[in-house]
């Protein structure tokens, strides 16, 4: 079975994320903070500063988000939030985006 929650225990050394700079660290906390924390590392992700999102800087943030098969979740997550099928993820459609992220089990805590 896949474990979806990333969380730092005694025996598990605390992760950094690697992938897009600053970015916190992975831990247990509240959903309200997930979603924030995500779109916060969304942003970080965001290469080119558009606020669009390719499906390279999606899998980015599922790489930082310790996903095993980050190729897999950015499919499905464009396959949940691209609304209108042009292969980005837009400003409208970034919470639905995040929502799923936070669906799957994915939490964040600064740290």
């Amino acid at each position: 079975m896949v474990q979806k929650s990333v969380h730092a225990t005694s025996d598990q050394p605390k992760c950094r994320l690697s992938f897009c700079p600053g970015a916190p660290s992975l831990q247990c906390s509240d959903d309200r903070d997930d979603k924030a924390k995500i779109i916060e590392i969304l942003k970080q992700c965001d290469i080119n500063h558009d606020n669009v999102y390719s499906k390279e800087e999606i899998k980015n943030v599922f790489k930082s988000l310790g996903s095993r098969w980050p190729a897999f979740r950015t499919y499905l997550g464009f396959f949940h939030a691209d609304a209108n099928g042009d292969g980005c993820i837009s400003d409208e459609e970034v919470d639905t985006l995040v929502k799923y992220i936070v669906g799957i089990g994915y939490t964040v805590k600064q740290g």
